[in-house]
C-alpha cells in the first residue's frame, strides 16, 4: 500500500487464484515476513486474524517471524485456533546468533509431523551439532537477549525521534533497523555520504525505496555519532 502496510486483500487474491496478481492461478499457500523488509513495518495480531479467517483451511499461511521481537506482538498465540498457520523464527535476529544459522518453526502436530517426515528430503541446511548445543544454552540465556532487545528498541526510538524532530521521514519501525530518508537527498547519496564516515548501512536501488536507506541499530554511542553526522546533511 502507499504507507508501505502488506495489502492483505491482494495477499488474499494470491491464495485464491484471483485478481491481477494471480495469473499463475490460485498459490499453495501464502509467506511473507513479520514485521517486514525492508519497510520495518508488520501486521498486528488482529490483522493477521483477520486474513486467517478469509484464508483457505486446506492451505498453509507462513509468518517469517525473524524480528518479532523487536515488535509489540506476536501471532504465536493464533497457533491454537488455526492450524494452518505456520510461524518460522530464526536465531539469528534478537539472539545474536548470525554465523550459526539456526532457526526454529512453530505449528500444529499435524504440519510438524508432516515436516519432520519429509525433511532430510529438501533440506540442505541440517543443523549441526555445534550449532545445536549452542542454541540450546543461548535458550537458558534469555532474560540476558532480552534486555539487549530492549536497549536496541529504546535506542531506536530514541534515534527515530531525534532525527523526525530535524526533517527525516522514518517508518514507525518493529525491527531492529530504521527505513529514512530525507526530503531534496536521494538515498544513494545518503548511503555513500554515511559510509565515508565509517558507518555501514543499506541502500536499494529499486523503485519506490530509492530515496531510502536501511539503518541497523547499533549500541547507543554509535548512533549517537551517526546522528549527530545525518543531522548535518
Amino acid at each position: 500500500n502507499n504507507d508501505w502496510s502488506l495489502n492483505i486483500d491482494l495477499l488474499l487474491d494470491a491464495v485464491h487464484g484471483t485478481g491481477v496478481y494471480s495469473s499463475e492461478g490460485e498459490a499453495s499457500g501464502v509467506i511473507f515476513a513479520n514485521p517486514n523488509a525492508p519497510t520495518s513495518l508488520a501486521l498486528n495480531r488482529i490483522q493477521i486474524q483477520g486474513l486467517l479467517e478469509k484464508y483457505p483451511k486446506n492451505k498453509v499461511l507462513v509468518l517469517d517471524e525473524a524480528y518479532v521481537d523487536f515488535a509489540s506482538e506476536s501471532a504465536v498465540p493464533l497457533l491454537n485456533t488455526y492450524k494452518n498457520l505456520v510461524i518460522v523464527r530464526t536465531f539469528s535476529k534478537s539472539l545474536s546468533f548470525a554465523g550459526m544459522r539456526l532457526g526454529y518453526l512453530v505449528a500444529s502436530k499435524d504440519i510438524t509431523s508432516k515436516i519432520l517426515t519429509v525433511k532430510n528430503s529438501f533440506n540442505h541446511f541440517p543443523v549441526d551439532i555445534l550449532a545445536e548445543h549452542a542454541g540450546k544454552k543461548v535458550c537458558s540465556e534469555v532474560a540476558y537477549y532480552i534486555g539487549i532487545t530492549k536497549k536496541i528498541t529504546k535506542t531506536r526510538e530514541w534515534f527515530r525521534s531525534l532525527l523526525c524532530k530535524k526533517g527525516w521521514s522514518i517508518l514507525a519501525s518493529q525491527t531492529n533497523f530504521l527505513l529514512c530518508k530525507k526530503s531534496g537527498l536521494n538515498g544513494k547519496y545518503v548511503y555513500e555520504a554515511i559510509k565515508k564516515e565509517g558507518f555501514l548501512v543499506r541502500y536499494f536501488d529499486s523503485a519506490g525505496i530509492e530515496k531510502y536507506v536501511r539503518i541497523s541499530i547499533g549500541t547507543q554511542k554509535q548512533m549517537e555519532k551517526l546522528a549527530k553526522f545525518m543531522l548535518e546533511l
